[in-house]
């Protein structure tokens, strides 16, 4: 069960802040670009297509939403650690199988998204969100480990997970909560491209925060899924054995067949957590913390403030679906 002062309030602000704060730093970052080809005799287009540039964006993107998360905590006097769960206490058997699960997800899901943007690329600007970094080189596989597993594995899931899918806990019942929190996480990444594979990572990374209670497991699972996703680019560049590449009826059944062989995997796995869960409990009555057992009800009546708070929500999804849809598909 997740233990975290945490409300809607908190969830439906926050979110709001971070699209805001994410938009005025990538409008910053897109004036000054745009500056400094214009004293370099450049265009932007190639000032975007430098991989310190694209790096510098994705770091930027990711300590916005930490600096969001950091603020807001402080500013409304909850605890980083705390309320955000960090703080429970963990196992290394759970660890070790949200890691290997991790893995299984990443590979019966790639083909599944590949799918999907190979449509999407029909009529979507041509994807340019990945980072041109030469992941062979040792040096550069670490920068791209930092920067593309550990930074969002952190700073994402804090912000998230620990605060905004906290939040909606309080108001929603679990599976509502969990698929609202993981439209909102696919949507503020911006890009098409992105889409599916953010949506069915912000639903696992969901359920196992339910499931756990904790946001160490999913920032171990959203680290482990990246980072073999780079490790996947270095080993095998374009070239990787398991990757469909080219779309045939038999290509789709394949794909889709491996896919749902996921979803029994995934049913597998939460049935895995729920044993963990129930031995944890029984271990905390034995230790006489039977307090802490009690599960908490959400309150899922809307009062006037709750609509309030809704309505910054939307405001907050809107704004992050319009610059979704010209990244995506805007001239």
């Amino acid at each position: 069960m997740v233990r975290s002062r945490f409300v809607f309030k908190d969830s439906c602000l926050a979110f709001l802040f971070a699209v805001l704060a994410f938009f005025v730093v990538s409008m910053a970052f897109s004036i000054f670009i745009a500056q400094l080809a214009k004293y370099l005799g450049k265009s932007t287009q190639e000032m975007l297509e430098l991989p310190w540039v694209s790096i510098l964006s994705s770091v930027l993107s990711e300590l916005t939403f930490v600096l969001t998360f950091l603020i807001y905590t402080k500013t409304c006097k909850k605890s980083p650690i705390s309320d955000s769960t960090l703080s429970k206490k963990t196992t290394w058997q759970v660890s070790l199988i949200v890691a290997l699960f991790s893995i299984v997800v990443l590979l019966c899901s790639m083909n599944f998204t590949g799918m999907f943007n190979a449509l999407f690329a029909l009529f979507a600007k041509p994807n340019s969100s990945s980072i041109n970094l030469p992941l062979d080189i040792f040096p550069q596989f670490l920068l791209g480990v930092v920067v593309l597993a550990l930074l969002p594995a952190v700073c994402e899931e804090l912000l998230f997970r620990g605060l905004i899918l906290s939040g909606f806990l309080k108001k929603f019942k679990p599976v509502l909560a969990v698929v609202l929190n993981a439209i909102l996480f696919a949507l503020i990444h911006l890009s098409i491209y992105s889409t599916i594979h953010q949506l069915i990572l912000g639903l696992v990374l969901g359920m196992i925060f339910v499931m756990t209670g904790s946001v160490f497991y999913t920032m171990l699972f959203h680290f482990v899924n990246n980072f073999f996703v780079v490790l996947f680019s270095c080993l095998f560049k374009d070239n990787f054995p398991l990757q469909i590449t080219t779309w045939g009826a038999w290509q789709v059944a394949v794909t889709i067949a491996v896919f749902f062989v996921g979803v029994g995997l995934t049913i597998v796995f939460y049935y895995i957590l729920k044993k963990a869960r129930h031995q944890y409990k029984l271990q905390e009555q034995n230790d006489g913390n039977d307090f802490e057992l009690k599960e908490e009800e959400n309150n899922q009546s809307f009062s006037n403030n709750d609509k309030t708070n809704a309505l910054l929500l939307v405001v907050g999804a809107a704004v992050c679906l319009i610059i979704w849809i010209t990244n995506s598909l805007g001239g």
